[in-house]
């Protein structure tokens, strides 16, 4: 019988969680700290304070925007190897569906559909991933989680919501 390698997707399972974690944590001090910058900048504008104070005040908040790019970058790239794998692992499975492997990759740099392929390669990929259903099995009936849903209204309807605005 011909054995099928499969490749591992825990670890990075749990780096995009912590990744994820961490960005979020970042992005709720940066509204405070966005504030304290904005405050800092309209006393630049009044003259109360000179330019190199500033600097001084307005580095923390630059930094930990800096911080929080790279790892919201990295968030980026884990999500694609792991897409990738995911993808990988359900064709070798004889589970493979609309969105292939490259698709795991493809589907974040296409900005006009930013979030769109992401979110329906990710919904195909969790019914590929149902334990439940039998090899030759019907996966595509199965139910999609509502965490999906749930992402892609926080992270691109919400977005644009707030750019409207």
């Amino acid at each position: 019988m011909n054995s099928v390698r499969l490749e591992r997707v825990g670890r990075l399972a749990t780096a995009v969680t912590v990744l994820v974690a961490i960005a979020a944590a970042l992005a709720l001090v940066g509204v405070w700290a966005s504030q304290a910058a904005q405050d800092d900048a309209q006393a630049l504008l009044d003259g109360t304070i000179d330019d190199e104070t500033f600097l001084e005040r307005a580095a923390p908040y630059l930094l930990m925007t800096t911080v929080q790019g790279v790892i919201t970058l990295a968030t980026a790239v884990v999500t694609m190897i792991w897409m990738f794998r995911i993808a990988k692992n359900h064709r070798a499975l004889h589970r493979g569906g609309t969105w292939g492997p490259g698709w795991a990759i493809g589907g974040w740099l296409l900005p006009p559909l930013l979030y769109v392929i992401p979110t329906l390669m990710l919904r195909e990929l969790w019914k590929a991933s149902d334990p439940d259903v039998p090899i030759g099995g019907n996966w595509r009936s199965g139910r999609t989680s509502p965490l999906i849903w749930s992402w892609f209204l926080l992270y691109s309807v919400g977005p644009i919501g707030v750019l409207v605005a």
